[in-house]
């Protein structure tokens, strides 16, 4: 009978469509309702009709699960813009919170309930629960300080779930260990740990290992090696963590030159066959060598050579077998590992030092000219490493013991480097001045000494040291300009010790400035020449 009666802008019309829209109701027939209630919405005959239809549509688009989102939040919005002072708008934000929920919009969500005067105990559980997956979800966007304040929004109503009471002080710590607030992050790991839903949290062991981390960083290795042996202590052994906690333990102990106990740890972690073994073997190897077990030394650096062939950790592998082939008197043996780093690894630090070894080997043996290759090599190849000087005096001694000293002054010459062989007493004196009045703190003086020292020695044996150390002394002063055009100068020249810091640096100094085809050409270069897995990582996430 109601949908009998017809008439446009009849009272009676709008009458007739809200009971319409109610007798579907009873009828269980939610969309007949959810349409007749928007067709009584449209009309403003009687207001608090309109206003009653309005609420009601609203309600019914959450209702009917297959209503789109918007369309119900669209529903609500119109409803609180229109009668912001009804007394059903806590009710509105309410079901605005369920959708919100429901999309995992929790921003909106948070809005919704910070709009709710009277919170029921349900809205407050939410607000506790949706404050801290806001808080997830902005460590996630990287947004820590943000993090931090949702974190704090849920701390209000900690009472009503311990769990994510003590869940959400892990996450603050976390993103205070991210930001480098490290006490504020040690502070509030250890309140983690003592507080009421941590040990079913999941997190508990975790607190131990970032605590462990937080003292790591701090260069507390004696409480940094405690926590971490806290985490293994309680982690199943299977934890991947566990032997990445086992080479910082290791590391605590080499740090404190505790090298029995560095290498006990290092093994633990090598056993593990998880993260790092190969560092871990190396580092196991390298802690036997300082305690003068040259034989297990040798032992587990050739399991590190036959067990990981393509570990970043082979060219240091490789030369460390050879010194403790040296020690053991296996000459021949030492040789052949100096030329496998030569060969297979010709942009490593070691290459040079293995050319120089060589050249010191061969000469030891009093075979001069495989000596005089050797030397010489290091001088063509690495004209900026530290090992050129001493090439230097290797190929003087060899010269000197085949009375054919023209020929030396003729390589030097030959070389360019003719005029740093004569003064070199003068040069040597000149730069060791200045670095250490750089090296001391006097970092104004040690500068200017850098700059006089440029000066004297264009080509001085030091140049490259000097520029470094220049361009790093303008970094600390945030002359950032300056720093860049002093690491760009150490980059230019070939690949040397100081190529890696100052490509980290430089590449870091464009992207700062927004010259970002410099930086991009940097980073790459960092990526096939990096040593340092730390340097590498940031080469690849600065490229990207």
């Amino acid at each position: 009978q109601f949908e009998k009666i017809g008439g446009e802008d009849d009272k009676m019309l709008q009458l007739a469509t809200y009971c319409l829209a109610d007798c579907y109701l009873k009828l269980g027939d939610k969309n007949g309702a959810k349409a007749a209630f928007a067709s009584t919405a449209r009309m403003n005959f009687d207001l608090d009709m309109q206003q009653d239809a309005l609420f009601n549509f609203a309600k019914l688009s959450y209702e009917l699960s297959y209503s789109p989102f918007n369309e119900t939040i669209r529903a609500f919005d119109e409803y609180l813009q229109k009668y912001p002072d009804s007394d059903r708008n806590d009710e509105a934000y309410d079901y605005l919170v369920k959708v919100y929920m429901t999309t995992k919009n929790y921003s909106e969500a948070l809005a919704s309930m910070n709009k709710i005067k009277n919170k029921t105990p349900e809205i407050e559980r939410a607000y506790q629960r949706v404050s801290y997956l806001r808080g997830l979800e902005l460590m996630k966007q990287l947004k820590y300080e943000e993090a931090i304040a949702a974190f704090d929004l849920s701390w209000r109503y900690r009472m009503h779930n311990s769990q994510i009471a003590a869940k959400r002080l892990y996450w603050k710590a976390e993103a205070n260990y991210r930001l480098g607030n490290l006490d504020e992050a040690i502070t509030q790991y250890k309140t983690f740990l003592s507080s009421p839903g941590a040990g079913t949290s999941g997190l508990f062991g975790k607190a131990y290992y970032n605590i462990a981390y937080a003292e790591f960083d701090r260069d507390n290795y004696t409480e940094a090696s405690d926590w971490f042996r806290k985490f293994v202590n309680q982690s199943n052994e299977k934890d991947e963590f566990v032997s990445d906690a086992c080479n910082r333990i290791g590391d605590c102990f080499f740090l404190n030159r505790d090298y029995k106990m560095a290498s006990e740890f290092y093994a633990k972690a090598s056993k593990t066959n998880a993260w790092d073994a190969d560092y871990a073997l190396f580092q196991q190897a390298f802690c036997l060598g300082l305690l003068n077990r040259q034989n297990e030394k040798v032992r587990l650096l050739q399991q590190l050579r036959t067990n990981y062939a393509s570990s970043d950790y082979m060219d240091d592998a490789l030369f460390e077998l050879a010194k403790a082939k040296v020690k053991l008197s296996d000459q021949l043996g030492a040789i052949e590992l100096y030329k496998d780093v030569v060969k297979n690894h010709p942009n490593s630090s070691y290459a040079a030092k293995s050319l120089l070894q060589l050249g010191l080997l061969n000469y030891n043996q009093k075979k001069y000219e495989e000596a005089i290759y050797h030397y010489k090599e290091v001088v063509k190849r690495y004209p900026q490493s530290p090992e050129k000087r001493s090439a230097f005096i290797g190929l003087k001694n060899v010269y000197v013991d085949l009375n054919r000293v023209n020929e030396y002054f003729a390589f030097a010459e030959s070389a360019g480097n003719g005029k740093i062989i004569r003064n070199s007493e003068r040069d040597s004196l000149s730069y060791i001045s200045a670095e250490r009045l750089y090296m001391s703190g006097e970092t104004e003086r040690g500068t200017q000494a850098f700059d006089d020292y440029l000066d004297n020695f264009p080509a001085g044996m030091f140049t490259l040291n000097a520029l470094y150390y220049k361009a790093e002394a303008a970094l600390n002063k945030q002359k950032f300009d300056e720093a860049l055009a002093g690491f760009e100068q150490v980059i230019q020249m070939p690949d040397n010790l100081f190529t890696e810091k100052a490509l980290i640096a430089a590449s870091q100094l464009n992207f700062r400035k927004s010259d970002f085809e410099k930086a991009r050409s940097q980073y790459n270069r960092l990526i096939q020449i990096a040593e340092i897995p730390e340097n590498l990582d940031a080469a690849k996430v600065g490229y990207m």
